[in-house]
């Protein structure tokens, strides 16, 4: 090329031998010449900082060599046609040094790739990118944590099968995409639990099995690493729950049954019973009882029924687990109380009706007994209004009887005392027939 200088050795009026080319561009070369030509061992150090020291064949690099690159980076070892062929050590500027195959001026076969942080890959090389899978696959140690990585790769990244080992003992052995656990696979933890199911971006996702080191076993749908949607658990302790799930917690309809048999079907929220649900002790024995209704926080709150063993039923309001509120309690003689209730008991204003007598009490009670102001409607017709104290008439009351006569005085303990009142009704007269009845009022001083 004109305007390059040459020193050294000639044959036939051409550079042969040892000699030195300082070329238009600025490229200098110290070494052996062969016509003109670069050949064996020679130095290039290019205008733009780069140095070869090596071998050479017909001007370009050929055989073994080193060169130092502007911005750092030293790659030492075989060379062909100009780029990297063979085998060599290549160290980035960054401090990543490569030792392996080399084709056309890429890593390429098998190498290794040590980071500045002190990673290691370990594997196989396709024109520059790490890929392999199966017999080729690699191996790839994090420093800072300890974890293991032995599987497929594509472009760098790991994909396809493979398996991560955790320094703590725990493993993931399934697929990989993007860099990512994605796909079907297995993670087993240090501490015994295991899932077996699909991922998605390294987070469990999708259908799934879970199995706790206990004995426990979850079955059914997992989103972003949490169980999430429909799904079945059978617990060490016997206990199983099929239903609605959010965050890792029962949560929406379902099934709990109890290992005892007992089972509650209905509404739940953050693992405990709330909303409309139906609790049935001991099912289809003879000591069965039931609850169905509203619940708060796993206790009965807010209308529901409960069917006792005994046949009684309860019909009404709860309250933190007791009847509280207004309901009706019917027993199976037939029996029935309406009205309120306060701390499981009848207490306030209420009707209880006898089956046995076909008599009826409305009025007051306290804990379960009559007290305070109450009517009587007797079957036989009769009707006594007036005070009770402990289930009885006691107190200023009147007894109105089926032909309208009426005695007004005091009871004590369910007996008339002393003097009263009596208003008898009588009917019309010959004067006034129209006249259905007349009151005529006697006083009674005791008997």
């Amino acid at each position: 090329m004109l305007g390059n200088k040459y020193s050294g050795q000639f044959r036939d009026n051409r550079p042969n031998g040892f000699g030195k080319f300082k070329k238009v561009t600025g490229d200098r070369y110290v070494g052996r010449t062969v016509d003109g030509l670069a050949e064996g061992v020679g130095t290039l150090s290019t205008a733009d900082g780069e140095v070869y020291k090596g071998h050479w064949e017909k001007d370009y690099r050929h055989g073994n060599g080193v060169c130092f690159y502007q911005n750092g980076a030293v790659y030492s070892g075989g060379w062909w046609r100009g780029r990297w062929s063979g085998t060599g050590i290549y160290v980035s500027s960054e401090g990543i040094r490569y030792m392996g195959g080399v084709a056309k001026g890429q890593q390429h076969g098998k190498g290794k790739l040590l980071f500045e942080n002190g990673d290691v890959f370990d594997g196989h090389f396709f024109h520059g990118v790490a890929q392999g899978s199966g017999a080729t696959k690699g191996i790839y140690r994090f420093h800072e944590s300890g974890n293991l990585y032995i599987g497929d790769w594509v472009n760098n990244k790991r994909h396809g099968k493979g398996s991560y080992m955790f320094l703590g003992g725990s493993r993931f052995s399934g697929y990989f995409v993007d860099d990512h656990v994605e796909g079907r696979g297995t993670m087993s933890y240090s501490n015994g639990n295991e899932y077996k199911g699909e991922f998605l971006k390294a987070e469990k996702h999708g259908e799934g099995v879970y199995r706790w080191g206990n004995g426990s076993v979850f079955e059914g749908h997992f989103e972003h690493g949490v169980i999430q949607g429909f799904g079945r658990i059978t617990y060490a302790t016997g206990h199983k729950y099929e239903g609605q799930w959010e965050n890792n917690k029962k949560h929406g309809y379902g099934t709990f049954t109890y290992r005892n048999g007992d089972i509650y079907e209905g509404d739940w929220r953050s693992d405990r019973r709330h909303g409309r649900g139906t609790f049935t002790w001991s099912p289809n024995q003879p000591q069965q009882e039931s609850y169905e209704g509203m619940w708060d926080d796993e206790r009965r709150n807010g209308r529901g029924i409960y069917r006792y063993a005994n046949g009684t039923i309860y019909d009404g309001d709860w309250n933190e687990g007791k009847r509280d509120g207004m309901g009706t309690f019917s027993w199976p003689n037939g029996d029935f109380y309406s009205g309120q209730f306060v701390d499981e008991m009848q207490h306030g204003f209420g009707s209880f009706h006898c089956a046995a007598t076909g008599d009826t009490y409305e009025g007051e009670w306290v804990r379960n007994v009559r007290e305070g102001h109450g009517k009587i409607v007797y079957s036989s017709g009769k009707c006594f209004e007036g005070t009770f104290h402990e289930g009885r008439r006691h107190g200023s009351g009147a007894m109105t009887y089926k032909n309208g006569n009426s005695f007004h005085g005091i009871w004590k303990l369910d007996d008339k005392q002393g003097g009263g009142r009596y208003v008898l009704h009588v009917g019309g007269t010959e004067e006034d027939p129209d006249r259905s009845q007349e009151t005529l009022n006697v006083r009674v001083f005791g008997y």
